[in-house]
């Protein structure tokens, strides 16, 4: 599922007023290239793969300004055998239209996607996994891993299993 888009259009945007244009998210199609500026903005019309521009259009996503992102027990997938005994802090930065980066800095833990939604979530699931196999690997790991692990003790407890 891609961010919802609020679209701010003037009267005189369209450039052919006649014509049904269809506004998708850009974030879940991923159909053609978009191009994200003040003046301009570039979507493919759901029924043809040319690509049409529309001039005055502004658009911004519901996840833009969110202020700090935290890792908490119900943002866990259900059924994780996982508790969340400290939030654990994210820092989302946006490399590219389509490129955002979560980061959880003090374990050294980062992955991408391409909306801040799709980043943490994808950070969510290898903080669990890469937790799993530092316990598991405990006796055998070197000095950063070991810092790793310690740090997700201080945050996250594997509950059963």
């Amino acid at each position: 599922m891609g961010a919802l888009m609020n679209f701010n259009i003037s009267p005189d945007a369209w450039s052919s007023p006649e014509q049904s244009w269809t506004l998708i998210d850009p974030c879940a199609s991923l159909q053609g290239t978009f191009f994200d500026t003040d003046q301009m903005f570039a979507v493919p019309k759901a029924n043809s793969s040319n690509l049409h521009v529309i001039q005055g259009l502004s658009w911004f996503s519901e996840f833009e300004d969110q202020g700090e992102w935290k890792i908490e027990q119900e943002d866990l997938p259900e059924g994780e055998p996982y508790a969340i005994i400290r939030d654990i802090p994210v820092k989302i930065t946006r490399d590219g239209v389509l490129d955002f980066t979560a980061t959880f800095e003090d374990a050294n833990i980062s992955i991408g996607g391409i909306h801040q939604r799709d980043a943490f979530q994808a950070l969510v699931y290898e903080i669990l996994d890469l937790f799993d196999y530092l316990a598991a690997n405990s006796n055998t790991l070197g000095p950063e891993p070991q810092r790793q692990l310690a740090v997700l003790s201080e945050h996250i407890v594997k509950i059963n299993g």
